[in-house]
This record gives structure tokens, sequence and C-alpha cells, in this order.
């Protein structure tokens, strides 16, 4: 993949323990570490057409990415240490319900070919996902887990919160729009391509917290 969108400093440290600042353009690799400063953004986009964003003060990892261009078929993970984040999924999330997974200390999220956001931190803090509408308006679905069991959000807003890896998820609650840019506004403005901002959505459609 490529670094679509960088706004201020972004490091990426490569699997042979390289680092260096990451710039628009620059490609991102299997293995890769990609760190974000305060105040600074990054956009990605990757060859199956999955666009990620990563807010300040946040660290992923690349963790596999693997795809057939032919078949539209592979396998994608990366894992999220910290940071808001947003994501719009590509071809590789359309070929089966496993192949695309984001790992954050205390989630596990399975993407079904939607967009979505979420914020990643250790454990004890609240790691958070929400599912939002496509560009196109559709919804998608994402599956969030944890050690103690799973929650499907499949309704524009849906949100899901664990604190740890073990304890069994609560029912996911529904964010409206304000709630969403809120919290998540950095990641999504950062996303390529631009998707619908949340805030022009009908927030009667979202109910309430």
């Amino acid at each position: 993949g490529k670094a679509e969108e960088v706004t201020g400093t972004v490091t990426v440290t490569r699997a042979t323990g390289s680092t260096v600042t990451l710039s628009k353009g620059d490609s991102i690799f299997q293995g890769d570490t990609i760190e974000t400063g305060d105040g600074a953004a990054v956009g990605l986009i990757f060859i199956d057409d999955t666009t990620f964003a990563l807010g300040e003060s946040g660290s992923m990892v690349m963790d596999e990415l693997v795809f057939d261009p032919a078949t539209k078929e592979g396998q994608f993970a990366l894992s999220i240490a910290e940071g808001i984040f947003s994501f719009a999924s590509g071809q590789i999330a359309k070929s089966g319900i496993n192949d695309m997974a984001i790992s954050t200390p205390v989630v596990t999220i399975g993407v079904r070919g939607t967009t979505g956001a979420g914020r990643a931190g250790p454990e004890g803090t609240p790691n958070t996902v929400s599912l939002l509408p496509d560009a196109n308006g559709q919804i998608g679905e994402i599956t969030v887990s944890t050690a103690g069991g799973s929650v499907t959000l499949n309704l524009p807003g849906a949100t899901a919160q664990a604190f740890n890896s073990i304890a069994a998820l609560p029912a996911p609650v529904i964010l409206n729009p304000t709630q969403i840019n809120q919290r998540y506004g950095a990641a999504l403005n950062t996303l390529p391509p631009p998707i619908i901002a949340p805030q022009l959505f009908d927030v009667s459609a979202y109910g309430t917290n």
C-alpha cells in the first residue's frame, strides 16, 4: 500500500529495524510499524482498495496483507496498539467473513465489507468500535470479539466498547452522527478516499445513546 494523506510527523519502522519519516506517496509493507506524533494523522490505501486512517499519538502494525487481483481474494490483518482509527474495506473483506481482521489490545474486529471507526488502547482503557454507513449509504457488518464472547454491529452508529480482553462485551449502543464525529472526527477526515461525513446523515436515523 501507500500513504495517501500525511499530516504532521508520521514515522514507519520497517521489519529490518530502520525507521524513516513517512511522506505522502511512500510505500507501506507487511511488517511495518506506523506511529503518529502529536497532532499528526495518516491515511493509507492498500492494494485491495482498503483505506485506513490513524489519528494522532497512534501506533499500528501491518501484520499481513496477501491479495490476488485475479480472484479478488486474500488475507488482511493489522494491529492497533493505540489511537483513533477509521477504515473502509476493499476487495479482501468481500471474499470471506474471516479474511479481514483488525486487532486492538482488547478486541478483535472482523470486517465484512463495510466502513467503521474506533479507538484502541491498553488493557483497562476503553477500546471502542463503531459501524458507519459506506460512502454509497449502504450498511455492512462488523463482529467485535473478546475472549468472553462477541457482538455483531449491523446498524448505523452501532458501537461496542470493552475495557479488557477477557470479559464479555456489553450490548452495543447507538451513537448519533454528532457523537461519531466527536469521537473519530480526526481519523474520518484523513480517511482516503473521502467518505460521506457522519454529520451529513439524518440524525434521526441513528437514534440516541
